[in-house]
Parts: structure tokens; sequence; C-alpha cells
């Protein structure tokens, strides 16, 4: 693949199309909008390179393909907004081209990842310590890498506040701080295998900047990830694991007898706080949303990209309505091609492993699979969406 392509993967430099569909009682839904991506246009002239160069992707006409086809045309005919459903398996057909071609150029990959991600670690946490620092995106020239413009008055901007005082959370050039923070995590777990393969200052610094960039994201979740990460691999790397452990289980240990003795005479959000304090009702309320449509359509779905087109009308009657796909990829995938779906994503998955996973690519997918269980970003987000793919070549 070019390399200005896997540069810009953690980009989101786009042109949206607003067509009436794309629309929710009035109001523009980015989820719903087609949108013709710069990495688009990278990736056609990537395309149209390797069929000019005689490297064609071999397909055959198969059984199971036709099985296949005619799961994808009835959960197109089960969608309300057939429109939509029809250009989302397009992008699926997009990402299924490029996995198998990956697939071929494996450890290519690989080399190439271990250039390239230096560049996106250091890129995008420096551009989110400089958000925070400064309360707003930096805008001029970074637009064009896709930063979104927003400042710490804007309406829904993700916020967090340190010892009272508030600010926002960093972002990159990512559509959220949990997507940014998400897709840190992966990258940096994959770079803690390339420990033997890079200058060892160069290695550590990249890291450092990895563990940076999660902070200032804010993502609670990923957080703790990044600990439990970072203490696992360093009892599996030690020669003393014992020492290790009893050092872990002593800093937590200090870490609840602080916390104790502050709740006591303070409230620990006047030291850390500031998330949405009504963001888990919100998404038990989007699980129970979603469990309502996978049984009415548990087969197959509502159709793939319609969680939010079916959403106003399951969520007509409940306490809460936040137009959001459903934080949680497996609920949110279910609900949008049904039980045959992950069938099919299951069996596909099977067919694509080589080998025995290793240790690091283990932690990898446990560390997706869990990020997933609370957000959306690895199925709706680009960025994510891109690096989950790698990852699953890579396996």
């Amino acid at each position: 693949m070019l390399w200005s392509e896997r540069v810009f993967f953690p980009t989101q430099l786009g042109r949206h199309f607003w067509p009436e569909w794309s629309y929710v009682w009035g109001i523009r839904v980015d989820y719903l909008s087609p949108v013709l991506y710069f990495l688009d246009l990278l990736w056609l002239g990537w395309f149209g390179l390797r069929i000019w160069n005689g490297k064609r992707i071999e397909t055959r006409f198969t059984f199971n393909l036709f099985l296949f086809l005619l799961f994808v045309m009835i959960n197109v005919l089960m969608a309300q907004n057939r429109i939509l459903s029809v250009y989302k398996w397009f992008r699926v057909g997009q990402l299924v081209l490029t996995l198998i071609s990956f697939r071929l150029e494996r450890e290519k990959i690989e080399k190439y990842l271990i250039k390239i991600i230096p560049i996106w670690v250091i890129f995008e946490s420096l551009l989110g310590l400089v958000q925070v620092l400064i309360g707003a995106s930096v805008n001029g020239w970074l637009y064009y890498m896709g930063e979104r413009r927003f400042a710490y008055t804007t309406l829904g901007v993700a916020q967090i506040s340190v010892m009272g005082q508030g600010m926002i959370r960093a972002y990159g050039t990512f559509s959220h701080p949990n997507s940014l923070a998400g897709f840190l995590l992966v990258v940096l777990i994959f770079w803690f295998s390339k420990r033997k393969a890079v200058n060892r200052i160069f290695w550590w610094v990249v890291t450092w900047f990895s563990v940076m960039g999660i902070v200032v994201s804010g993502s609670r979740m990923v957080w703790l990830m990044t600990l439990l990460v970072v203490l696992f691999i360093t009892y599996r790397q030690s020669r003393n694991r014992k020492k290790v452990l009893g050092l872990g289980l002593t800093m937590i240990g200090v870490f609840l007898v602080l916390a104790a003795i502050i709740s006591v005479n303070y409230r620990s959000s006047d030291f850390l706080g500031g998330w949405d304090k009504e963001s888990l009702n919100k998404r038990i309320s989007l699980n129970m949303s979603a469990i309502r449509m996978i049984w009415e359509k548990p087969l197959f779905g509502v159709g793939l990209g319609n969680f939010l087109v079916k959403l106003p009308e399951i969520q007509r009657n409940d306490s809460y309505f936040w137009l959001q796909p459903v934080h949680n990829i497996g609920l949110l995938a279910m609900s949008e091609v049904g039980l045959l779906g992950l069938i099919w994503v299951f069996l596909g998955l099977s067919g694509l492993r080589r080998g025995k996973i290793n240790l690091n690519q283990k932690l990898i997918w446990t560390a997706i699979l869990l990020t997933g269980m609370f957000d959306h970003y690895w199925l709706t987000l680009p960025q994510n969406t891109w690096l989950l793919l790698i990852m699953t070549a890579l396996l």
C-alpha cells in the first residue's frame, strides 16, 4: 500500500454529503452521511496501481459467496433506509478487499508499521497536548489533517476537571477523545512487541508519547487498561516476577488508602472529574434499545448502518434519548446484521487465522474487545476501523 495512505490513517479529512436520508428528525447525523475521505482517494490510487501491475485479488464465485450475497441483499431489504445500507455495505467491501491484500503482505505491513507508528503517536499526542493547554483546537493547516474546530465553550465538547480547573480533553485529529485513546492504546501494545527491533532510546520516546496522549485524552477506561497492560507486560518480561507483583499490589494499595483518606473530607471530583454524569445511564438506555432491535429482527438485523435510523422509534417513550450508536460493538453489530451476520463475521475471522495467536496479539484483541464493550468507535469511526483492519490482517 502507498506510504502516504498509511501515514494518513489517523486523519479524517473528508467531504460530507447531506442527502435527505442522512437526517433524523431534521438533524444532520454524521454517522448517516456518506463521506468521501482524502484517504479514499489514496486508496483508489493504490487499488488502481495494483490492477495496473497485474496484482488482482482472485475471487471465485462459490456457493458460500452466493449465500453471503443473498444475506447482504436480505439485510438491505430489511433496512428502513436502504440507500444508507447499500452505502455501508460498499464500505465493508472496501475493507474486505484491503484486508485480503494486507494478508498477502503481512510481513511488509509489520515493517512499515514500525516506521509509521512513531509518526502517528508523536503527531497525535503533541497535537492533543497543545489542544488541552490552549483549551481549543489549533486550527490553521491542521484542518486539512482532519482536526475539528472546537473550544471549551463549544456545545458537547468533551471536558475534564483537574483540581477544580475545567479543561477540554484531547481530540487530536479524531472526532472524540475516547476514539483517540483507543487508537493509541492498541498502537502502544503493538509497539511493546517491537522493543528489540528499534533503538532503545527511540522506543522509550515513542512509548512515553503514547502514554502522554492517552493521559490527555481523559478516557478513564483506557487509563485503567493502559495501567493493567503495562503492569502485565512488565511482570511477564521481568526476571523477578515476585518483586514486580509485590510492587504493583503495593501501588494499588497505597492508591486505595489515599483515595479513602481523601474521600473523608473531600469529593474525588474536586481533584479529578468533569465527565458526563449521565454517561452510564445513556449507555444503558442505548444498550436496551439495541436489545429491543435484536428482539424484533434477530436473524438479519435492522440493516447495516440503520441503528440510528431505527433509534427514535425505539426510544420514543424512554427517559433518555441520545442520538448515538449503541456503545457496545457486539450489540451494534448484532442489531444491524443480526445473528446470521455475526456468524459470517466469526467464520471469516476463523478462516483468516494462520496459526497460534501470540501474547501481543491476545493483548491487542483484549483491548479492542474490552473498549468495544463501552464504545462504538471500532465499527463507526474511520481511523479506528482502519487500525482494526490492520490488526486483523496481522492475525
